[in-house]
């Protein structure tokens, strides 16, 4: 005889723990008992990843821009591979940039919110990657978080002129990449290499 489950999601075994099904429900029951406001939403969503997590250095910069500064995240991979990543002019520049747009429905998140994304990325290819807080809706347009995206790559071409830039995003954020890709031949600047 098969042995009874103990819970209504048939997952394990009478006797065992149901941490899967305690987890769907709490999930369950937050989705539907609380308020589905932005508000609310990113109480939850734009908790940043406790550095002490990472393989990676995080910093915090800005950006100058026309609406303003721009707060940016760097996180930068471990000495060893930032190293072998460096520019051979020995200032100490990075040779590989990836301005990376995160994701989160255009109204959720933030970059510290992406760290256990972007902290692999910056390790697997040896690169520093830039996450700026763009502006998000219902605030503002998702025009001006793609201005914010645009300012924040001229800043970076600028500013490292010998780095190969890279372009990247997941989920809205890639979508906010794709938009500026479109825009930068009329703004007259390089294409990213990526």
């Amino acid at each position: 005889r098969d042995p009874e489950p103990c819970c209504a999601c048939s997952c394990c075994d009478t006797g065992s723990s149901c941490t899967y099904g305690m987890a769907t429900t709490s999930i369950w029951l937050g989705a539907t008992v609380l308020p589905r406001t932005h508000s609310i939403l990113r109480f939850f969503c734009d908790t940043k990843v406790p550095k002490c997590l990472l393989h990676s250095d995080v910093r915090q910069g800005s950006i100058p821009t026309a609406a303003g500064p721009l707060s940016c995240e760097w996180v930068e991979p471990p000495a060893a591979a930032q190293k072998a990543g460096q520019a051979e002019d020995g200032e100490g520049a990075p040779s590989r940039i990836i301005l990376y747009l995160h994701g989160g429905a255009f109204v959720l998140c933030k970059p510290g919110t992406l760290r256990g994304c972007t902290s692999p990325i910056a390790r697997a290819l040896r690169a520093t990657i830039c996450v700026p807080d763009f502006r998000r809706p219902p605030e503002h347009t998702i025009a001006e978080a793609v201005e914010d995206g645009l300012a924040a790559y001229a800043h970076l071409v600028q500013t490292y002129p010998n780095a190969e830039l890279l372009l990247g995003g997941e989920s809205a954020g890639g979508g906010l990449a794709a938009s500026m890709l479109a825009m930068l031949r009329g703004r007259q600047l390089p294409l990213p290499r990526a």
